[in-house]
Protein backbone atom coordinates (compact mmCIF):
# COMPACT_ATOMS: atom_id res chain seq x y z
CA UNK A 1 0.00 0.00 0.00
CA UNK A 2 1.30 3.61 -0.46
CA UNK A 3 1.33 5.01 2.65
CA UNK A 4 1.87 1.90 4.69
CA UNK A 5 4.73 -0.11 2.72
CA UNK A 6 6.32 -2.14 5.15
CA UNK A 7 3.24 -3.88 4.42
CA UNK A 8 3.48 -6.75 1.91
CA UNK A 9 0.05 -8.12 0.36
CA UNK A 10 0.30 -11.72 -2.43
CA UNK A 11 -2.68 -11.53 -4.26
CA UNK A 12 -4.17 -13.07 -7.42
CA UNK A 13 -5.18 -10.15 -10.08
CA UNK A 14 -6.96 -10.15 -13.28
CA UNK A 15 -8.68 -8.39 -15.92
CA UNK A 16 -11.83 -8.49 -16.28
CA UNK A 17 -13.16 -9.70 -19.64
CA UNK A 18 -16.24 -8.80 -21.98
CA UNK A 19 -17.50 -11.04 -24.17
CA UNK A 20 -14.38 -12.88 -24.28
CA UNK A 21 -11.78 -9.92 -25.09
CA UNK A 22 -9.85 -8.19 -22.31
CA UNK A 23 -11.85 -4.90 -21.06
CA UNK A 24 -8.11 -3.33 -19.84
CA UNK A 25 -10.25 -0.64 -18.27
CA UNK A 26 -10.62 -2.58 -14.61
CA UNK A 27 -8.73 -4.53 -12.91
CA UNK A 28 -9.72 -6.96 -10.06
CA UNK A 29 -6.98 -8.03 -6.87
CA UNK A 30 -8.35 -10.57 -4.53
CA UNK A 31 -6.66 -10.67 -1.37
CA UNK A 32 -7.04 -13.98 0.77
CA UNK A 33 -7.62 -12.88 4.38
CA UNK A 34 -6.36 -16.08 6.13
CA UNK A 35 -2.79 -15.59 4.70
CA UNK A 36 -2.78 -12.00 4.79
CA UNK A 37 -1.71 -8.79 7.35
CA UNK A 38 -5.20 -7.74 6.41
CA UNK A 39 -5.68 -5.94 10.05
CA UNK A 40 -4.16 -2.68 8.58
CA UNK A 41 -7.20 -3.15 6.43
CA UNK A 42 -9.77 -3.33 8.66
CA UNK A 43 -11.41 -0.08 8.96
CA UNK A 44 -12.32 0.53 5.48
CA UNK A 45 -15.70 -0.56 3.77
CA UNK A 46 -17.36 -1.06 0.25
CA UNK A 47 -16.21 1.74 -1.63
CA UNK A 48 -13.01 2.76 0.13
CA UNK A 49 -9.84 4.04 -2.71
CA UNK A 50 -6.75 1.89 -1.25
CA UNK A 51 -3.21 2.25 -3.56
CA UNK A 52 -1.26 -0.80 -3.71
CA UNK A 53 2.07 -0.50 -5.29
CA UNK A 54 3.00 -3.77 -7.81
CA UNK A 55 6.54 -4.84 -7.12
CA UNK A 56 7.45 -3.31 -10.19
CA UNK A 57 6.93 0.08 -8.75
CA UNK A 58 3.70 1.25 -10.23
CA UNK A 59 0.94 2.44 -8.15
CA UNK A 60 -2.75 0.91 -8.72
CA UNK A 61 -5.93 2.98 -7.37
CA UNK A 62 -8.14 0.24 -6.06
CA UNK A 63 -11.75 0.20 -4.03
CA UNK A 64 -12.97 -2.03 -2.24
CA UNK A 65 -16.03 -4.19 -4.03
CA UNK A 66 -16.45 -7.08 -1.70
CA UNK A 67 -15.30 -7.71 1.89
CA UNK A 68 -16.41 -11.68 2.86
CA UNK A 69 -15.14 -13.91 5.71
CA UNK A 70 -12.53 -15.52 3.51
CA UNK A 71 -11.86 -12.29 1.14
CA UNK A 72 -11.23 -8.76 0.00
CA UNK A 73 -11.96 -8.01 -3.44
CA UNK A 74 -10.48 -4.50 -4.67
CA UNK A 75 -11.38 -3.39 -8.26
CA UNK A 76 -9.80 -0.41 -10.02
CA UNK A 77 -12.81 1.38 -10.64
CA UNK A 78 -15.79 1.03 -8.30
Amino acid sequence: MIDQPELNFTAHYRIDTVNDKPFDSRMVLEIQKQSQPVDALGTIGVGHEVTFVSSSGEAHPMYLVSDTDDQLVFSSRG
